[in-house]
């Protein structure tokens, strides 16, 4: 021991000088302690760990770069991740000094880095943070064919390195695209000379040419104009590779913007004929923009150029700067032109200038008998609004270009609503487009106009006024319009309904019913009114409908019914007429999808619409929309259409969509299905290529799906057997008296439980099955129903409530109350419930929402111990029949052994700390009857060390102690990890030696390995962390208390006047583990599992459990507060337990 402390001390004594935070961590222990962290839960936290990075300065920098790794023997993505993070931070404006620190920490790092790809992280990082004192660095690297790139990106982004990079570039011997590129973003124009020779280089490639060519249009002068020329012109001023050409006209653009005359006329010489047509067009954008002073008539010389391309982009500049003189100028142009698909890109113009001074132009072009100049001037109008310009387009909808003027006006810029209800009384073909302008912009003022035309001897203009009607009507016009539907042909019926909807859809659900109804009851033919009942969409609408004589118009106006409630309705008629069942499953279906239910719910709403058989097209929607809800239930269900070739293809994509979903399930039932799955998409392989995807996507699923998984639970009756008694009352019964008692168990069962179609019902009263098998940890899924109240055991403890207000619920439970939401369905409709059961904590998930979380479970059979490690499955009968069908089973491993298993140390040493000792201690002592070798009749204690330094590291099974007695007194007997068996007194202190030479040694056991837990008589402390040692005076009966001192009479271990006192050195009387005081509550109590040496008044008896409860719930030690040590008794009342405290049922002693 004294070496492997040694060992610690040097290990810590270089990190012992180090910087050390208010808490006297080193920078190593803050380093560690952030990238523990790391990825942070939210910005907050994220900004925390990196200002205590930070704060280590350029030390911290140096080891996080040290922990990088070469790429090829690991990632160092944890570590990138926090240095990039920490230099973000200390950027920040107001941390100078932290990025001071930052900037020497990734320098020194680089130096100190051998590994290219980790070097060239670092002068990234650096990069975010450097200044010009940190150029060398860049420099020294920029040669570096490797890190040439990041050095140099480095220089760029700095500021004043122009003199770094003009000295590497002049003392580059061979042209360099990545200086030029350098040059190029700082433009460097001292550097053209250099960049001039590099240009003039025979032997430089493309990509360089590229970069020097680019550069100089960046940064040169007049004297690169002759260079790039030339270029330019090698090139025939079309794309290569060097782009000569570009780089050309970017220098002309930048030189003659910059007022250069020389430029300025080199680019006006790129417009003549011959020239590429995008070279033509960028000469002439840089004169325009170059040159103001003759802008305008540069236009108007382009406005006769033969190349449309060229002149429309002659107008384009031109929107840069027009006016209204320049439009003067182009429309004083215009009748000129010969051209009229010039004057047609001039009239367009005007309009997407909205050119309102040159209406007239626009409105005279419409006349025009080129049909596209036409067109373009009645599309500008429309646009440039103004009077004129409606009346001209209205007067065009009795024209050849109704059309198009019926579009102009519809997106007028303007308010045209009165010259529309005005256009009503123009001719039969201009009231038939303005019926239709009138509706879509819903002129209501227009309705009696609209009425009037109804009756038209035109029939084109009659038909429009009915179409219209849906646009102008409103609440007043609902009278005679439901006069016009009672005496309608029955061409016009659908016009207008469409009008009354319009009509009362700004009324009530209530008011469109009322009023709906009251024209029904004397109208001719009733059916007429159903849409409108649907509509309103109220729950008298739709019993109306369900009520109706004509039950087909009734059935297609409950279609349309936009009322989640529909949902149960459309189920409804589609179970009992056949003829709608399809039609009604598929209206069914696009409820469903676009409700708001829980996966769960949707999958119970889809099952139960395909056990209607409808058609393979509406089992395929309903199937597409089940893989929308990727649940376990969802993949047993989609299975059974894999077989159907007129369904395969969509239960295939089900399945693996589910599986997809959820890699944690796993086992066989999931294996299998995605085999069947593969099967289906590889025949269709053979004719879809797409297929394949999904053939090569469900072989990664097989080859990453867990073994274990969910298997299903038999619900035939001899897979069960009846309950008798609770687990206590069968372990004490006798062989004989429990096979008589499970005979008279299973004759009252007999008939009362049945099995049909996989589903197994239990009549009203029927005696509690059990499963064969017992389980411990495990998530069971089951489905039930019932118009009652049932109950489901788990653990043979009859716990969750099945139906009734609290479906969902540990009902049971009196300490950890559980109040369950609103989950369970209807009576009589399934339920789908997953229970989570681990260690003694329950989760219930009830059609999708949970309604027990995390709730320590509680023993109802025996409130004096807590839940059983292990049981039955309990089927509880109720006050209804109760049945039950799709049952599955998945056993869980402890919580420890699958951190183990997915090998992370803090994961295991959490999960240790979690449930370590209550499985190892509740395996070993619960459902056994008190032995006198029980450990917990002894004065445990531990030794105070802290939990993370010995015994929770190491995972071992509880192994019993057997505690004999000998000689007057009691030893623990271990067998030791040594292989020596080591003695162990009851009683004495740490830091007292016994007196008896066979017990010199100290015999320190790690607490783990006896599976020991929180013991309720040693307030706050734990034993499973700790070591037990033998403490007190061997040779005599008196316990030493650690203080020096010994108390009491050295003739007798205790008072002779308390129960269980006994002379010397005499072993103390047997009681059960968890059984009652004899005395009277008032006046003595045992603390936990052993009893005092004195009494204690009720009142000064802390609070405890030996579940350990509090610890697990992060809630620190479980000692009593001080006030409530000293607080007098209160027996009007009963005291509140400590927050966090359970009650009997989890282990805790009723005073």
């Amino acid at each position: 021991m004294k070496k492997i402390f040694a060992i610690l001390l040097l290990t810590l004594v270089p990190f012992a000088a180090g910087a050390q935070d208010a808490r006297q961590r080193t920078a190593a222990t803050i380093v560690a302690d952030g990238l523990n962290q790391l990825p942070a839960q939210n910005p907050k936290a994220f900004d925390a760990v990196m200002q205590e990075l930070a704060a280590t300065g350029a030390e911290g920098i140096r080891m996080m770069a040290g922990m990088l790794v070469p790429a090829a023997e690991g990632k160092n993505a944890a570590v990138e991740y926090a240095i990039n993070g920490v230099v973000s931070y200390a950027t920040a404006a107001g941390r100078e000094e932290l990025a001071r620190e930052v900037r020497a920490g990734l320098v020194a790092a680089v130096e100190a880095c051998t590994d290219k790809p980790n070097q060239a992280f670092l002068l990234s990082q650096l990069q975010l943070c450097a200044t010009a004192a940190e150029a060398p660095v860049f420099v020294k690297y920029a040669s570096d064919k490797y890190l040439a790139d990041y050095a140099v990106r480095g220089l760029i982004s700095t500021p004043g390195t122009d003199g770094a990079i003009l000295a590497l570039i002049e003392q580059s011997p061979a042209p360099q695209a990545l200086l030029a590129y350098a040059a190029a973003e700082k433009r460097l124009a001292a550097a053209e000379p250099a960049l001039l020779k590099w240009a003039a280089a025979p032997a430089a490639d493309d990509a360089t040419k590229e970069a020097v060519y680019n550069a100089l249009a960046r940064c040169g002068g007049e004297a690169s104009l002759a260079t790039l020329a030339a270029a330019a012109k090698a090139a025939g001023y079309t794309f290569t590779e060097s782009d000569a050409a570009g780089a050309y006209v970017s220098l002309l653009a930048r030189l003659a913007a910059e007022g250069n005359a020389k430029a300025l006329a080199a680019a006006k010489a790129l417009r003549k004929a011959g020239m590429p047509q995008n070279i033509r067009i960028a000469g002439l954008e840089i004169a325009l923009r170059a040159d103001a002073k003759k802008r305008t008539q540069e236009v108007l010389a382009t406005l006769k150029d033969t190349d449309r391309n060229y002149r429309c982009a002659a107008l384009d500049c031109a929107a840069e700067f027009a006016d209204d003189d320049l439009y003067a100028a182009i429309a004083r142009k215009l009748p000129s032109l010969k051209d009229d698909a010039a004057k047609t890109d001039i009239i367009s113009w005007f309009g997407s200038r909205h050119a309102a001074s040159q209406a007239g132009t626009v409105i005279a072009a419409i006349a025009s008998p080129d049909p596209e100049l036409a067109l373009a001037a009645i599309r500008a109008a429309g646009r440039i609004g103004g009077q004129e310009a409606l009346d001209a387009l209205i007067a065009q909808l009795d024209g050849p270009h109704a059309r198009e003027a019926s579009a102009a006006l519809a997106a007028f810029n303007g308010k045209p609503n009165a010259a529309f209800a005005a256009a009503l009384d123009g001719a039969p073909r201009t009231q038939a487009n303005a019926l239709k302008l009138v509706a879509m912009r819903r002129i209501t003022t227009a309705a009696d106009k609209v009425f009037a035309l109804l009756e038209s001897p035109d029939a084109a203009v009659r038909a429009a006024a009915y179409d219209a009607l849906a646009g102008v009507a409103s609440p007043k016009d609902f009278e005679r319009l439901c006069d016009l539907l009672d005496k309608a042909q029955e061409a016009d019926v659908k016009a207008l309904q469409a009008g009354l909807k319009n009509a009362l859809a700004r009324e009530t659900p209530a008011a469109q019913y009322e009023k709906t109804m009251a024209r029904i009851a004397s109208a001719p033919a009733k059916a007429r009114y159903y849409p409108l009942l649907a509509q309103a969409a109220s729950k008298e609408a739709i019993d109306a409908l369900l009520a109706a004589d004509d039950r087909e118009a009734a059935f297609a106006a409950l279609l349309t019914v936009e009322n989640p409630a529909m949902v149960d309705v459309l189920y409804d008629l589609a179970r009992r007429n056949p003829a709608w069942t399809d039609a009604a499953l598929a209206r069914y279906t696009e409820f469903m999808t676009a409700s708001a239910d829980t996966g769960v719910r949707k999958y119970q709403l889809y099952r139960r619409a395909l056990e209607l058989n409808p058609s393979a097209k509406v089992q395929n929607k309903l199937l597409k929309a089940l893989a929308k809800t990727p649940e376990f239930p969802v993949l047993v269900l989609a299975v059974k259409y894999l077989d159907n070739p007129a369904t395969a293809e969509t239960a295939a994509l089900a399945v693996k969509t589910a599986a997809a979903k959820n890699p944690d399930m796993g086992g066989e039932i999931v294996a299998s299905a995605l085999k069947k799955a593969q099967e289906v998409y590889a025949e269709l392989a053979k004719s879809d290529a797409d297929a394949g995807y999904a053939v090569d996507e469900i072989k990664g699923l097989l080859a990453k799906l867990p073994a274990e998984g969910f298997v299903p639970a038999s619900l035939a009756p001899e897979a069960w057997k009846a309950v008798a008694g609770d687990p206590d009352a069968r372990r004490a019964m006798k062989p004989k008296a429990l096979a008589k008692a499970q005979q008279e168990a299973d004759a009252a069962a007999a008939g009362t439980w049945s099995a049909a179609d996989g589903v197994l019902t239990g009549t009203t009263g029927a005696p509690t099955l059990g499963s064969a098998k017992e389980y411990e940890n495990f998530s069971l899924i089951v489905e039930w129903k019932t118009d009652g109240e049932a109950g489901l055991g788990i653990r043979s403890i009859p716990q969750i409530a099945l139906g009734g207000r609290n479906a969902g619920a540990l009902t049971g439970n009196m300490l950890h109350e559980n109040t369950a939401p609103a989950a369970a369905n209807r009576p009589g409709e399934w339920n789908t419930m997953e229970v989570r059961v681990v260690n003694d904590r329950v989760t219930v998930v009830l059609n999708g929402i949970t309604t027990c979380n995390n709730v320590i479970l509680e023993n109802t059979c025996n409130r004096e111990i807590p839940a059983y490690t292990e049981g039955q499955i309990l089927l509880v009968g109720g006050t209804a029949p109760v049945s039950f069908r799709e049952m599955y089973v998945r056993e869980l491993p402890d919580a420890a052994f699958r951190a183990l298993a997915r090998g992370g140390r803090r994961r295991l040493r959490s999960a240790l700390r979690r449930n370590l000792d209550a499985q190892m201690d509740r395996k070993h002592h619960q459902l056994r009857s008190p032995r006198r070798h029980d450990l917990r009749h002894g004065a445990v204690r531990r030794q105070r060390k802290p939990l993370h330094q010995e015994g929770v590291r190491r995972l071992h099974p509880a192994l019993r102690v057997p505690v004999r007695a000998g000689r007057g007194q009691q030893r623990h007997r271990h067998p030791h990890p040594d292989g020596r068996g080591r003695r162990l007194s009851r009683h004495g202190d740490p830091d007292s030696r016994p007196r008896r030479p066979d017990l010199q040694e100290s015999a320190r056991i790690p607490a783990a390995w006896i599976g020991l837990r929180h013991h309720p008589g040693q307030t706050g402390e734990i034993p499973v962390a700790g070591h037990l040692e033998r403490r007190g005076d061997p040779r005599r009966g008196r316990p030493d208390h650690g203080d020096g001192q010994r108390r009491g009479d050295p003739r007798r271990r205790h008072p002779r006047s308390l129960p269980g006192a006994q002379r010397g050195a005499r072993r103390r009387q047997e009681e059960p583990l968890h059984g009652r005081s004899p005395q009277p509550p008032g006046v003595v109590q045992r603390l936990g599992t052993h009893r005092t040496a004195r009494t204690r008044p009720r009142h000064q008896v802390p609070q405890h459990t030996n579940q350990g409860t509090a610890m697990q719930q992060g809630q620190g030690s479980a000692r009593p507060r001080q006030d409530e040590v000293a607080r007098p008794p209160d027996r009007k009342k009963t005291r509140r337990q400590p927050a966090g405290f359970p009650g009997p049922a989890a282990g805790i002693h009723k005073l």
